[in-house]
């Protein structure tokens, strides 16, 4: 992860509440420092919802400036963050057939298929932003 840069002792009004959390203004400060627009992909639910606290502090219009998608549908998390986040659900069940799948090949010495990533079953994303 690219958070990690020293905050310097200065206080505006934005970060005031965040310097009682170090973690939380490191992400703030990280965010503030992204080009922008972009997108982000958080590994699940939880980080993106610190993704999107982060910029709600550093006043980061989302999704307009950052747009953030977390995995998992945690659906307590993705409604309570605000704006509320989208979230990926993972097709636990085809990924891990696949996976054995592929192990089953190369246990018998079988050339793999060469691009599995297009598969459409991989997933499915769950919108919560508002219409």
């Amino acid at each position: 992860m690219i958070i990690g840069q020293e905050i310097g002792n200065y206080r505006t009004l934005r970060q005031y509440a965040t310097m009682r959390f170090p973690p939380q203004a490191k992400m703030v400060q990280w965010s503030l420092k992204l080009p922008k627009p972009i997108g982000v992909l958080a590994c699940n639910d939880f980080p993106g919802q610190h993704v999107l606290e982060a910029c709600r502090v550093a006043q980061i219009s989302v999704p307009d400036q950052v747009a953030v998608i977390g995995v998992d549908h945690d659906q307590v998390t993705c409604d309570f963050c605000q704006p509320s986040l989208s979230s990926v659900i993972p097709a636990a069940d085809r990924i891990g057939y696949e996976a054995a799948r592929m192990l089953d090949q190369l246990m018998r010495n079988e050339e793999l298929a060469s691009d599995m990533s297009k598969s459409p079953h991989w997933g499915s994303l769950q919108d919560n932003q508002p219409t």
